[in-house]
């Protein structure tokens, strides 16, 4: 399957945002010749977390034309462009959200790079402590069956079975923790114990080629 995404449907186009005004704003002089049919390009200086110091960056913006539509897409280069490092290249931001967004993680603060950091293992120490299989089950699309069968999670092409009895897996007070996943014909898929957090049920899912 083809995955495409659509950011607008959430943050729409700005119509009064400007997004050569918004690099104006951060010193960035226009380099090119406006009345000339060469490529917009606009330079100046940001910090580099990578390098912990001051970078030449440059933006350009490809003036060829599609059915008649000039091109939104521009490239950044952090460096000179003939050795520099191209270190985006696509659509051009059309709002000052997704401006933010593409600029915090292509030259994050060091603050952001902290409160990122703290925010994410924040996370992950939450998802693992917090873990619940069944619940996580049920988010990826699996309905539980308790009615036909103790610890039966189904979706239209998937059995899983948890806290299965096969001689192996057992926690502390001795009750079962294996699991066995079976497609819809029913061929097993995977058969051992149950994952203990979010990336072990992921792992499992990716090694049975099941994309929820």
């Amino acid at each position: 399957m083809d995955y495409s995404f659509n950011i607008l449907h959430t943050f729409p186009v700005e119509t009064d945002f400007s997004f050569y005004t918004e690099l104006e704003k951060m010193r960035f002089k226009r380099l090119d010749d406006p009345f000339k049919d060469d490529p917009v390009f606009y330079g100046g200086f940001l910090y580099d977390y990578e390098s912990d110091s001051v970078v030449s960056v440059y933006v350009e913006q490809e003036e060829v034309s599609f059915n008649g539509i000039y091109s939104k897409y521009i490239s950044i280069y952090k460096g000179n462009k003939k050795s520099g490092q191209v270190i985006y290249y696509g659509l051009k931001p059309e709002s000052k959200f997704v401006f933010q967004i593409l600029f915090s993680h292509l030259f994050p603060s060091k603050g952001f790079i902290n409160q990122y950091e703290e925010s994410v293992l924040g996370r992950e120490y939450k998802l693992i402590s917090k873990f619940n299989l069944e619940n996580e089950l049920n988010t990826l699309g699996f309905e539980s069956q308790n009615k036909s069968q103790e610890c039966l999670f189904t979706n239209k092409n998937y059995s899983i079975y948890c806290a299965v009895y096969d001689g192996e897996n057992f926690d502390d007070e001795g009750h079962p923790t294996g699991m066995v996943i079976e497609n819809n014909v029913g061929k097993t898929l995977y058969r051992g114990r149950m994952p203990e957090d979010i990336y072990e049920l992921f792992e499992i899912l990716y090694r049975c080629e099941i994309n929820c």
